[in-house]
């Protein structure tokens, strides 16, 4: 089923309903089952059927909240605890793609959506917190949780992923401080 939906992805790369359908199917089978084993399985084969650079060409092909999200929680289900994934992920251009996701939208489930994201995309990799930091991410965190302040939800998100994306890096502190 994976390479099915990257398949419909790739073939229909500007019908948005394909893409958020796609991504919301991809977040559940990387994600939802009773066996982390599955899980880990799915990711594997999500990321090697190429659901990854599917996932970022749909963020870079529409700027639909709807899209936008979707394609977020799917980074997140894919990459979460996967480092060949997380990579891969950033290679792709994922973290720019999410900072232009919550640069691009005030969207409530976008912003939450693209912290998760975030903070999947760049735990424990430190290439990947550099790049995330050079990208503007923790201006974008920062300015999620601003504009979203009575939103618990965004409000846990981002600090998930500022920690993630400062953590043991004087430079990202220092930038977290000034944002």
């Amino acid at each position: 089923a994976i390479e099915a939906v990257v398949s419909a992805m790739t073939r229909h790369a500007d019908d948005k309903g394909v893409q958020q359908a796609a991504c919301w199917a991809l977040s559940h089978v990387c994600r939802l089952s009773s066996r982390y084993e599955e899980i880990r399985q799915n990711r594997v084969r999500a990321r090697e059927a190429g659901a990854i650079e599917a996932v970022v060409s749909a963020m870079t092909g529409s700027s639909n909240d709807d899209v936008q999200q979707a394609a977020c929680d799917a980074l997140h289900s894919i990459v979460s605890g996967m480092a060949a994934s997380q990579v891969r992920a950033r290679e792709a251009g994922a973290i720019e793609a999410v900072v232009s996701a919550m640069t691009g939208s005030s969207n409530d489930d976008v912003q939450q959506a693209a912290c998760d994201a975030l903070h999947s995309i760049v735990s424990g990799m430190a290439a990947s917190q550099v790049r995330a930091r050079e990208a503007g991410a923790i201006e974008a965190v920062v300015s999620a949780m601003s504009t979203h302040a009575d939103d618990a939800g965004v409000q846990q998100a981002a600090c998930e992923a500022l920690d993630y994306t400062i953590s043991f890096r004087e430079e990202s502190q220092a930038r977290a401080g000034e944002a």
